[in-house]
Order: C-alpha cells, then sequence, then structure tokens
C-alpha cells in the first residue's frame, strides 16, 4: 500500500533578526525528520511512526504516511545559521535574516 502524502499545517513569523516557521508533524518518527536547504528550497520530510503489519486496522483517524513541505526562501535569508527543533509534535525552524536585509537605522546627516 502506498504511503499517503502529508502537508504540515505551517504558521510563519517574522521580527526584524529573523523568520520562524512552525510546523504541526504530530506522530512522526524522529529518525525520519529530515531539514534541508538549497539555494532556492528549504525542504521538510518526514514519516509517521507505522504499527506493526501484524495489526489489521478497524478504526483509523491518525493522519498516517509521509511529510513532505518545501519553502521557498530568497537571499534575505542566512542559510549558515538556520536552526530546528522538534516538541511535543511541532517542528520549529528559525531562519536568520541576512544582515544585508536587516532594518536599520539611516543617519541623516546636515550640509
Amino acid at each position: 500500500m502506498e504511503k499517503r502524502k502529508l502537508i504540515p499545517a505551517s504558521d510563519i513569523y517574522e521580527n526584524e533578526n529573523a523568520y520562524v516557521i512552525l510546523m504541526e508533524m504530530p506522530g512522526i518518527d524522529k529518525s525520519t525528520l529530515s531539514v534541508k536547504v538549497d539555494e532556492e528550497r528549504l525542504i521538510v520530510e518526514a514519516k509517521t511512526v507505522e504499527i506493526g503489519k501484524e495489526w489489521r486496522p478497524i478504526d483509523t483517524e491518525f493522519e498516517l504516511g509521509e511529510y513532505h513541505r518545501e519553502f521557498r526562501i530568497g537571499p534575505k535569508v542566512n542559510r549558515e545559521t538556520i536552526e530546528a527543533s522538534y516538541q511535543d509534535g511541532i517542528l520549529t525552524i528559525t531562519l536568520n535574516k541576512a544582515e544585508d536585509f536587516k532594518p536599520r537605522q539611516i543617519e541623516v546627516k546636515t550640509a
């Protein structure tokens, strides 16, 4: 049986220094959790925990399958400082802004 493709619900927030992505991913096998970045994308993948094949489902309500989500990221993100943590079914990814794109005060000079 082919595994179902799941798109995790996500929230994205921003402050002057970083972006943060919160992804709802309950029931995953943590050893399958992968967060990758390339020039244009942040890619998140994971698989849900499976019950043994000796068990036959009677009624199922959990979403089981493979999570996959991609986010386009541009030059505003410092790819070298991306951090991720997983706790209580929530994946948190912090993407620091590149120094060139952080808001800054411009001094106004007088002649």
